[in-house]
């Protein structure tokens, strides 16, 4: 049924048509029923508490009309997850993900952190949380549960990393929803920028046993698939430069022709495998695609729900330093994150609010806030897909995957990002 959504989504994205966004609207909610019945009881949890506060404030203001443009908004995910997975399923097929999991499973163990971290990085800022699948063979059968657990943090710093400006995160699709005049060619170089800062802290702190030589020699091992994720990233970037479409309409366009060119010198056997992957992998997108469909619909209800409540003068009333919002936006979410409050929630509830608040904040600061704050917030929630996923790939329960070194990092770059996002903002406030 996804695939036909898909589809369906596809089209409407090139051809625009109110009908067929009322036929898609049905479908994306049947979908998410069915899909939500063979989910993860996390997954449940979660849909149904984002669900329940929805209804509590609809019955409470009266903003049922909110719920079906909710519905509509949230129908660009039909294509963004999907696209996301044929992402995964082409890179599965390229030689150069296998010819780098070999280069960094060959190198020492007590030198390559700082090289995981870079190659954890720049994969997963494609891949995403697909990342953990290709570290697993790295520990190997004998590893102890402490190297497993040594080995999962260098990877959730570097991946989570990567939700500060990569295109091909659910992090970025939320913010682009809620921030659609911010342009993939600011946000993505001034994110990196600030990611940059964060490996480099990460670095200083934690994983600089190799030295200089053993981090070049670990460089040196993500350099068959560099290129490959500079096009994409690049790519998603200048369509949606020129075209003035939003990131997720971008991405979801463009993509695909660059999957198809990526696997077009592979053959029709190894296309083949990845389309079927595709189609396969489309069967767990339901829960990831039900989280972000309810989120997207508390935010519309929550924003309705303020307009009637009364509270919207007295918040214009409220005159909160830019410094004060970004430190709560950051500190906030990774509050929040740490007792299991996913994310999305957070950022949903904090960017409706901030929209209501006179913070004298440019909107690229504001997002630069908000995935800095989902980053960090990522790495020690035990209800984010990071986490959940790494805990069953490497046998270590999620609680103690919320590690030290995690932790004073989130402290240590959030003081840092604050500041420099502050300092951003200064520049563009004049």
């Amino acid at each position: 049924m996804l695939a036909l959504l898909w589809a369906g989504e596809l089209v409407y994205l090139v051809f625009p048509s109110a009908i067929l966004a009322n036929v898609l609207t049905p479908g994306l909610i049947v979908f998410v029923l069915f899909a939500l019945a063979a989910s993860r009881w996390q997954t449940l949890a979660l849909c149904g508490a984002l669900l329940a506060a929805s209804l509590a404030l609809c019955f409470a203001f009266g903003v049922w009309s909110a719920l079906w443009p909710g519905f509509q908004k949230a129908l660009i995910f039909l294509a963004f997850m999907p696209t996301a997975m044929l992402i995964r399923s082409t890179a599965d097929q390229r030689p150069e993900i296998a010819t780098t999991r070999f280069l960094f499973a060959s190198l020492p163990r007590a030198k390559r952190d700082g090289g995981l971290l870079i190659g954890c990085h720049a994969i997963g800022s494609v891949l995403g949380v697909g990342i953990f699948s290709l570290l697993a063979p790295i520990a190997g059968p004998d590893a102890v549960e402490d190297e497993r657990r040594q080995l999962v943090a260098v990877g959730l710093r570097g991946m989570c990393l990567a939700a500060v400006w990569s295109p091909f995160f659910v992090s970025m699709a939320l913010a682009s929803e809620y921030l659609p005049d911010v342009p993939l060619w600011q946000i993505m170089p001034a994110g990196f920028l600030l990611a940059m800062v964060g490996l480099l802290t990460s670095y200083v702190l934690f994983d600089n046993a190799g030295g200089v030589l053993g981090l070049v020699r670990s460089l040196r091992s993500l350099g068959p698939v560099l290129p490959n994720v500079a096009v994409a990233a690049i790519v998603v970037a200048v369509v949606s430069g020129v075209s003035g479409l939003s990131t997720l309409q971008s991405l979801a366009i463009s993509v695909p022709p660059l999957c198809a060119l990526a696997l077009a010198p592979l053959g029709r056997a190894k296309a083949a495998i990845a389309c079927r992957a595709t189609y396969r992998g489309l069967g767990n997108l339901g829960g990831e695609i039900g989280i972000l469909t309810f989120s997207v619909i508390l935010g519309m209800v929550f924003a309705g729900a303020l307009a009637h409540s009364g509270l919207v003068p007295d918040l214009a009333l409220l005159t909160p330093s830019p410094v004060t919002v970004i430190a709560v936006i950051i500190g906030g979410m990774c509050i929040t994150g740490f007792f299991g409050i996913h994310p999305i929630v957070s950022a949903t509830v904090l960017l409706v609010l901030v929209a209501h608040l006179p913070h004298g904040i440019a909107d690229l600061s504001l997002m630069l806030a908000i995935l800095t704050g989902w980053a960090l917030a990522a790495m020690i929630s035990i209800s984010g897909i990071s986490v959940v996923l790494s805990s069953a790939l490497f046998h270590v329960p999620p609680e103690r995957l919320i590690m030290r070194q995690n932790l004073i990092l989130v402290g240590v770059f959030g003081m840092i990002a604050i500041f420099l996002i502050s300092l951003v903002n200064f520049v563009l406030s004049g």
